[in-house]
């Protein structure tokens, strides 16, 4: 029990560091700070710590150094889900989404994110000794792995159909004047990035692990390339 409760203890404070990183970098941006852009924070998050948990076992297959951090997985898993939560309770709490209209509720980004959320809901329920016991191992494995990639994928789908469009206008023009650093990347872009790498990578699995290796640093070569010529794409 102790031992578990220091996981949760370094989950959370990994977690709320990276919500604090991604919220300077928020406030930097815009020029304020408000509870629109806090949950904006909160999606990054639980998006990065997500993409997190299916990367953590490939990196400790690959690279023995990473083998200790396999224990922290299913808490950084269930803090997943809690900023991810807390995101779509906020969510629900800003006038500007409306959630309760009819459009918000034909509206396929909603309905991908909800799905999500009750996926990774249906994790934390089952994440305990007695799930295993009722499912059995092998069983129990199989929902914890293939729905936190679903997870991964719908949340992907979710944040695409949502600021692609937001992107692309970024890259073509410029950002907002109404921005205090319209030179800085959407923030969105930079935890899209990373679950791209993390689906990439898992399909190089399939190749085995010599393969699979060269694929990893290519792609994690590339993504680091994505992100310094989108930082110094207004800048040069």
């Amino acid at each position: 029990m102790k031992e578990q409760l220091k996981r949760y203890g370094i989950s959370l404070i990994a977690s709320f560091g990276i919500f604090a990183i991604l919220s300077f970098y928020l406030f930097l941006r815009r020029g304020y700070y408000d509870l629109f852009i806090a949950n904006k924070a909160l999606a990054g998050t639980a998006f990065v710590l997500l993409a997190f948990v299916l990367l953590v076992g490939l990196l400790a297959r690959y690279f023995v150094r990473f083998d200790g951090w396999l224990i922290y997985r299913k808490e950084i898993g269930i803090v997943a889900f809690v900023f991810a939560l807390a995101h779509g309770v906020v969510s629900f709490l800003i006038p500007r989404f409306n959630l309760f209209s009819w459009a918000a509720l034909a509206n396929v980004n909603l309905w991908l994110g909800g799905l999500a959320l009750l996926i990774l809901l249906f994790l934390t329920v089952i994440s305990g000794n007695w799930a295993i016991q009722k499912f059995g191992g092998q069983k129990w494995w199989f929902f914890q792995q293939w729905g936190a990639r679903l997870a991964l994928i719908l949340v992907l789908y979710h944040v695409f159909l949502m600021k692609y469009g937001g992107w692309a206008d970024w890259f073509i023009h410029g950002g907002s004047k109404t921005l205090a650093r319209p030179y800085l990347p959407p923030l969105s872009l930079f935890s899209f990035l990373p679950a791209i790498f993390v689906v990439v990578v898992r399909l190089g699995e399939f190749f085995g692990p010599k393969i699979g290796k060269v694929i990893f640093f290519a792609s994690l070569s590339l993504l680091a390339a994505a992100y310094l010529i989108s930082f110094l794409w207004w800048l040069v």
